[in-house]
C-alpha cells in the first residue's frame, strides 16, 4: 500500500539497465539518475503522471555518461522513495 522502486539491473551496466517501480495511486513521478556523488546526471521520467500499477522501463545513458554504477532516485508528489 505504498510506492516502490526496484533495484536497477544490471548495475553496474554496460549499455542499458532496467528499472521497476510500483505506484500505489495515480501520482506525479520523477525518476532521476544519480552519480556516486549524489548529483543528478540524467532523468528517466520528469514530472509524469502514472496510474496505479507496476512499471518496468529501460534506461540507456546519454553518450556523455560512462558505463558504470549509478543510483536511481524516485520522487512521488515531492516525497523521496
Amino acid at each position: 500500500s505504498q510506492h516502490s522502486l526496484g533495484a536497477a539491473y544490471p548495475n553496474p551496466f554496460i549499455s542499458t539497465t532496467s528499472i521497476t517501480m510500483g505506484i500505489f495511486q495515480t501520482s506525479n513521478v520523477r525518476l532521476s539518475v544519480l552519480d556516486n556523488h549524489g548529483r543528478a546526471v540524467d532523468w528517466i521520467s520528469y514530472d509524469q503522471n502514472y496510474n496505479s500499477g507496476s512499471y518496468s522501463m529501460t534506461w540507456t545513458p546519454p553518450a556523455y555518461l560512462d558505463s558504470g554504477m549509478y543510483r536511481v532516485k524516485m520522487m512521488v508528489e515531492n516525497n523521496s522513495i
